[in-house]
């Protein structure tokens, strides 16, 4: 199971470039870089990357101040967060891949050489001990170096942790919910008189989004049983779309309306082939967006039960 989004080639070239280690398993880089223990995690094709590291100055956790304002002076360098020990600098993507990596090596020299001129050193990012050799893992998705009593500590804590329960009830009343949504952004593009890849994709995030709200996970049966949510609600989207248009045209109050679309089909003021293509487009537009999501959230799913020590 690989965390890193980015393609084997280019994730190789990166490697060679910055002089890391790929982690087999996940796809992460890692390594030390100008003597500082460093994570690179490249969060997708186009290259936005987060560096990770862990350390200590004076002992004390880094000061965020200091960082922000380090921050602030590079503009090679978009963000930086700090928790605890743990420091991350988001670096964002360049204008090609190539000069993508240049950006990636350059923040590295320029950070690294930022700690070491401020006295910063490695520490295990869980209890800050510098004295013990801190070691590159992947702990439930996330790359972290820490000293092995710390990782061992913190990965039989997880495991030991019961699994989220899914309530399946409660979750499709949270797809249903966020469906609406999605219905309700149908009906203004179609009033609009547009059929827009936009609401089937709130329509698809938001039942997903839902599930997962009130039903407390996310299970391959829960993404099912969304997705016919979404199906239905997709049809119900389309129709409550022709009746407002035949509330405005006939001047007729809105559940009157959707009482006389059957009607208005026999009487032929309904173009059948009008009515089913839009509906076959919007179904095309709520698969587009679904087919990603689902995607993401069986990855984030995986990615949560990934616990190991990174190696090459």
């Amino acid at each position: 199971m690989k965390i890193s989004k980015l393609p084997k080639k280019l994730r190789d070239q990166l490697a060679q470039r910055i002089q890391l280690q790929v982690d087999a398993e996940s796809g992460l880089l890692f390594g030390t870089k100008n003597g500082f223990h460093t994570t690179v995690y490249v969060l997708d094709r186009y290259f936005q990357t987060f560096i990770t590291l862990s350390v200590s100055q004076n002992g004390q956790a880094p000061n965020t101040a200091l960082l922000e304002q380090f921050v602030q002076a590079h503009k090679e360098l978009s963000n930086c967060t700090v928790s605890g020990y743990t420091v991350s600098f988001l670096i964002s993507s360049g204008a090609t891949a190539k000069s993508s990596m240049e950006k990636i090596a350059n923040s590295l020299a320029i950070i690294t050489q930022f700690l070491s001129e401020q006295g910063f050193e490695n520490c295990c990012e869980n209890c800050g001990a510098r004295d013990l050799p801190s070691e590159a893992y992947v702990l439930t998705g996330t790359p972290v170096w820490m000293c092995s009593a710390c990782f061992q500590q913190r990965a039989q804590t997880i495991h030991a942790q019961p699994a989220a329960s899914e309530n399946i009830i409660a979750g499709l009343v949270g797809a249903f919910l966020g469906s609406l949504l999605g219905v309700l952004a149908m009906v203004i593009f179609g009033q609009m008189g547009r059929i827009s890849a936009v609401s089937g994709l709130i329509l698809a995030v938001c039942a997903i989004k839902g599930y997962e709200m009130l039903g407390g996970t996310t299970s391959k049966k829960g993404l099912f049983l969304s997705m016919l949510i979404v199906l239905g609600m997709t049809y119900v989207g389309n129709y409550l779309d022709w009746a407002v248009s035949a509330m405005f045209a006939l001047e007729i109050d809105f559940f009157s309306a959707v009482r006389a679309i059957p009607l208005l089909f026999e009487e032929g003021a309904i173009d059948p082939v009008a009515f089913y293509g839009n509906l076959a487009l919007q179904y095309l537009f709520v698969l587009l967006g679904a087919v990603p999501t689902i995607s993401t959230a069986l990855r984030s799913k995986q990615e949560e039960n990934i616990t190991h020590k990174m190696a090459s």
